[in-house]
């Protein structure tokens, strides 16, 4: 979209203030970006990350300490459906965590600790059914937890803690027989 074009834009010409940005923007595809990683492309015949050269599904985010700032891109929620892991900790995200979370079907492992996200957890995250692992540590979530993190059955790691949450632990997640820490 013009808006994402623009902020990658902002990026190329040094306006932002990432530390590592190595290939955005280059002739490279999204595969071959720093921070960024790809399922295996079934062409090529064996495991090896996909071809940096050619766009493919992206499988990892790995940003984390990078000082990017401002809203958490929309895009990751609609144009990355074979995420399994994203980790963009330690950074000065703002804004909330979008009712579109749960599309994030396959997504593993969510790391947003130290950010400065807001709002309540959307009762969507129940429908994120391959999550084992959710730090949100140390942001400025409120409310209460939602009853539906009692449906990430495969959780086993959840870290909401230093931030405004009220309210009791729902009930709903003593079913999580995975759940460790």
């Amino acid at each position: 979209n013009s808006d994402g074009n623009r902020k990658l834009d902002a990026l190329a010409n040094g306006e932002s203030k990432w530390t590592r940005h190595e290939s955005w923007l280059s002739e490279l595809g999204i595969c071959g970006w720093e921070g960024i990683k790809c399922h295996p492309n079934p062409n090529d015949g064996d495991d090896s990350d996909h071809n940096g050269n050619s766009d493919g599904d992206v499988s990892r985010i790995e940003m984390r300490k990078n000082n990017i700032h401002g809203l958490i891109p929309s895009e990751i929620y609609r144009t990355l459906p074979r995420l399994e892991y994203a980790d963009m900790s330690d950074n000065g995200f703002t804004g909330t965590i979008s009712i579109e979370i749960g599309r994030l079907k396959q997504l593993q492992q969510l790391n947003f600790t130290a950010n400065r996200i807001g709002g309540s957890l959307p009762n969507e995250i129940g429908g994120m059914s391959s999550l084992e692992v959710l730090h949100l540590a140390e942001n400025l979530v409120g409310e209460s937890i939602p009853e539906a993190v009692g449906s990430l059955l495969k959780l086993r790691d959840l870290d909401l803690s230093g931030n405004n949450l009220k309210g009791t632990i729902p009930y709903s997640m003593g079913v999580l027989e995975d759940l460790i820490s």
